[in-house]
C-alpha cells in the first residue's frame, strides 16, 4: 500500500513507519454483522476496529457485549437477556457466528 509520508511537526523525519498514514485495505473490510434480537436489528462492531487494548482485554460475554455493540444496542441486547430472550445457547451460537463471519481463529488461546 503506497502513501504518501506525512512529515508533521515534531516527529523524527527518520521514521520507519507512521501509524498515522494508514488506512485499512478496503480488501479486510467485511459486511457489518447484524443479528435480529428480540424483534430488532443489532450491529456487532468488526474486531479490527477495536482499540488493541480493548481487544486485548475481551475476556467474558459481558466485555464482547459491553464493547462490540452502541450503547443503544447493548441496552437493548441486555434488556432482552433480562427477559429470557438470549439463553445460552443462542448466546453461543450468536458468539461462534459473529467468530466466524470475522474470520477470528479461537483455537488454543483458552477463551473459544
Amino acid at each position: 500500500m503506497a502513501t504518501t509520508p506525512r512529515k508533521p511537526a515534531g516527529i523524527s523525519p527518520d521514521l520507519v513507519l507512521n501509524l498515522d498514514d494508514l488506512e485499512r485495505p478496503k480488501k479486510d473490510i467485511k459486511a457489518p454483522f447484524t443479528v435480529g434480537i428480540a424483534d430488532r436489528t443489532v450491529t456487532f462492531v468488526d474486531p479490527a476496529e477495536l482499540d488493541w487494548d480493548t481487544l486485548a482485554g475481551l475476556d467474558s460475554p459481558g466485555d464482547f457485549i459491553d464493547y462490540c455493540l452502541s450503547p443503544e444496542d447493548r441496552d437493548h441486547v441486555l434488556e432482552a437477556t433480562r427477559e429470557g430472550k438470549i439463553p445460552g445457547w443462542k448466546f453461543k451460537v450468536l458468539w461462534e457466528t459473529y467468530q466466524q463471519h470475522y474470520g477470528i481463529d479461537t483455537r488454543g488461546n483458552g477463551r473459544a
